[in-house]
């Protein structure tokens, strides 16, 4: 894992450092890859960078290193409880003030699996008759995967909750779940 690590931390410098070079030329070096030596890199973006965001699908380490590089940070959701990257955001937004960054750069995305519908008990049908087939016939099934992020239960006894921004969390009589809680936070600290 620390090789993947520095590996992932050096590939991520040497995007930025060709990102941010207003010259064609670029030096850079590490110890992964062979060193740039006053390179030519063409094409150069239009509008002299490239929009960067660091994606994790919530490890903690990458929420940090986006705040330390003052980056915005983007938690892909696929599975558990949208809740648990409130804490992640929270991480990212410290390691980004406590690095000195601060302002429109330093941002949070949330990519996750949804449907919209004129009302919950439409989306449900919708939704869940393809989501059931999906995880009962899919490639994950036997693996675990699903039972520790999805839990399926027949439609009957699965129901959501929306709260006022519109959350649909799933759940069922047998499960305790608080409020989904908002990663975006409530005030400006």
């Amino acid at each position: 894992m620390q090789v993947y690590d520095q590996l992932y931390a050096e590939k991520l410098d040497l995007l930025m450092t060709l990102n941010s070079n207003k010259d064609e030329h670029v030096s850079w070096s590490g110890s992964v890859r062979p060193t740039l030596d006053n390179l030519a890199v063409v094409p150069r973006p239009a509008n002299g960078s490239l929009p960067i965001w660091l994606a994790t699908g919530g490890n903690p380490g990458s929420s940090a290193r986006a705040g330390q590089l003052g980056l915005p940070v983007s938690y892909g959701i696929i599975g558990g409880a949208p809740q648990r990257f409130a804490p992640l955001a929270d991480l990212y937004r410290r390691s980004a003030a406590q690095a000195g960054h601060t302002g429109e750069n330093i941002k949070v995305s949330v990519a996750a699996l949804g449907l919209v519908a004129p009302t919950k008990e439409e989306a449900l049908e919708r939704f869940y008759p393809g989501w059931y087939n999906c995880e009962t016939c899919s490639s994950w099934s036997g693996t675990g995967w699903q039972d520790s992020y999805w839990p399926l239960h027949p439609i009957d006894v699965t129901l959501g909750t929306t709260d006022p921004q519109g959350v649909f969390l799933w759940t069922c009589p047998s499960i305790r779940v608080g409020r989904p809680v908002p990663v975006r936070p409530t005030s400006v600290a």
